[in-house]
């Protein structure tokens, strides 16, 4: 399928369809000013050229930072952590 074959209405009310969901999807799940910022964040995105926003890499912890950190508690509260990080298969 080809939109040129579609006169320019059908194309403008696709356009205005396509960006109502867009924008609905982007406000999904929220409420009120939420859902206002998370609607205005995805226009800002659509204006710059982009379809999708770029996510910041979630932070990372390494295993050497975690046993520091680690060190630096009382004996019970470590192994109490430690513990709790093996049950979800994190093995220090």
């Amino acid at each position: 399928y080809s939109v040129d074959e579609l006169s320019p209405d059908i194309q403008r009310k696709l356009m205005i369809h396509g960006l109502s969901q867009v924008l609905g999807d982007a406000a999904a799940g929220r409420d009120g000013e939420e859902a206002s910022e998370a609607i205005q964040r995805r226009w800002e995105t659509l204006k710059g050229g982009e379809w999708a926003a770029k996510r910041a890499a979630a932070p990372k912890l390494s295993k050497a930072e975690l046993e520091r950190r680690l060190a630096g508690l009382e004996d019970d509260e470590r192994q109490a952590i430690i513990d709790a990080l093996a049950k979800v298969g994190i093995n220090l």
